[in-house]
């Protein structure tokens, strides 16, 4: 049986995250997974292509079925994976508006250009404050989850997928060779966490794909 998970596509480092107690306590749900962006500024040419790129080649513990987005900047992501898992719903934990400035790639017009879009296309979006308890936050969540059996009694057994990346070609080999980069490693802080805690780290450039955390620091369309 492939698991269903849950993705929480976070917009920097989870101990730089401002609702890094939301995330957290999301995370204390053993099929629920984390991506953190890599701090590589992408070149504008590559915004739309990369995300569809990531997305094909990134190999999870399971299958998503809930994309968790939190800040507008990673809409192009989460519209990649929804997209690529058919049925996968997006939730929005969407922040005010006011805050939004200009970060990463994108001008302040264009987050908020994605924030429409995302909006548009979430099967939920809830506007989440800073401060605001997780517990509450997560409440409408949490039941969905049970009901996606992400959050379920069973015993957790994440597909040992082969690959989560491949690595450049060795001269000898004549063709790619593949890294073996499953279970990732658990971040330092995941001691915070029940059960397994697992965190990927997505592409730093076109040349590469998704992964596993090592402490080393990720025109709109609908």
């Amino acid at each position: 049986m492939t698991e269903p998970l849950a993705v929480l596509l976070l917009p920097r480092r989870l101990e730089d995250f401002e609702l890094k107690g939301h995330a957290r306590d999301l995370l204390s749900i053993p099929r629920v997974i984390a991506l953190e962006p890599s701090g590589r500024r992408v070149p504008k040419f590559l915004r739309e292509m990369l995300p569809v790129r990531q997305t094909k080649r990134l190999r999870f513990p399971g299958e998503p079925r809930l994309v968790a987005l939190y800040h507008p900047g990673q809409y192009p992501l989460a519209r990649a994976l929804c997209g690529h898992y058919e049925g996968a719903e997006l939730w929005y934990f969407r922040p005010e508006p006011g805050s939004l400035s200009a970060a990463g790639p994108y001008s302040r017009d264009e987050l908020l250009e994605l924030d429409e879009l995302a909006r548009e296309r979430a099967t939920q979006s809830l506007l989440v404050r800073e401060g605001a308890d997780p517990g509450v936050v997560n409440e409408r969540l949490r039941r969905r989850l049970l009901e996606l059996e992400i959050i379920s009694s069973r015993p957790f057994l994440p597909v040992q997928a082969p690959e989560i990346a491949k690595g450049p070609s060795s001269p000898n080999s004549g063709s790619r060779r593949p890294k073996p980069l499953l279970p990732p490693d658990v971040r330092d802080d995941a001691s915070v966490h029940a059960g397994h805690t697992w965190i990927y780290r997505t592409a730093r450039g076109a040349s590469n794909a998704a992964l596993p955390d090592s402490h080393d620091g990720g025109g709109a369309q609908r």
